[in-house]
């Protein structure tokens, strides 16, 4: 960030405002203005999600499946027996259908550990961003503290123009 144009905005201000800039509220207006900022709520809500779907994975998985077969043909045993009965023939329709629940007893802590790197992980993404976005808040204060140097130069030179427009109209 190049201090200039913000030392030139403070000095272009009107007076009465010029003392209302306090370096906190400029250096959280900077860090809010960031896009690198927007981040860290990104991560914290990417991280949210990431645990949720680690808690979902104990609860019970439902699975259905259905099947329907036909045979056009099915073989059969052309025999008569003792009392003129007939073995069945099987049928040319078959139909399947099974439902499976599948549930997480013991995991040995492996979920645990996976919420614990993932945590972990947010604390890396957090610290990172931060460490990014502190240099912002460095160039925020130095661009203040050279804008508050202007200002006081301006003040001294209109001090000295005005003690120099004094000793003039004395001479005069």
């Amino acid at each position: 960030m190049n201090p200039l144009p913000l030392a030139l905005v403070l000095l272009a201000a009107p007076p009465g405002a010029r003392d209302t800039l306090h370096l906190p509220e400029l250096q959280r207006a900077a860090l809010s203005q960031d896009p690198r900022a927007r981040q860290l709520a990104l991560q914290r809500e990417a991280s949210e999600l990431r645990l949720r779907n680690l808690a979902a994975e104990r609860l019970p998985a439902l699975a259905g499946r259905a099947q329907a077969t036909h045979q056009s043909e099915v073989a059969s045993i052309p025999i008569a027996l003792p009392g003129g009965q007939t073995p069945p023939t099987p049928p040319k329709d078959q139909y399947e259908a099974r439902v499976e629940v599948e549930q997480l007893i013991y995991d040995g802590g492996v979920l645990g550990r996976r919420r614990e790197s993932e945590r972990a992980q947010l604390g890396i993404d957090e610290a990172r961003i931060a460490a990014d976005l502190y240099p912002l808040r460095d160039e925020v204060s130095e661009t203040f503290f050279t804008a508050f140097l202007l200002q006081e130069r301006v003040a001294e030179v209109s001090a000295l123009i005005a003690d120099l427009e004094a000793r003039l109209a004395m001479i005069r």
